[in-house]
């Protein structure tokens, strides 16, 4: 699980909301990489309170979805 690989990071939301001004995920529905460990990832962040965004889309781990993903998320870059 990703929040006991880094504990210091979840373990302090104060902490990780200071450390990114965005955290977006993007994935694809059918993602066989990922898996339903992307609703859980989602799911830990908003327990922890750790304030992010979370998109998940038709696809898989392909460029179709990166592209969508991409469209989305690049304007909140430069913000």
């Amino acid at each position: 699980k990703v929040d006991a690989a880094y504990p210091k990071f979840f373990s302090d939301p104060s902490k990780a909301n200071a450390q990114f001004k965005l955290f977006w995920v993007g994935v694809g529905r059918d993602d066989v990489l990922t898996g339903p460990g992307d609703l859980e990832f989602d799911e830990m962040l908003t327990r922890r309170g750790i304030t992010h965004m979370f998109a998940q889309t038709d696809g898989r781990h392909e460029w179709t979805v990166w592209r969508h993903h991409l469209y989305d998320v690049a304007p909140l870059l430069f913000k």
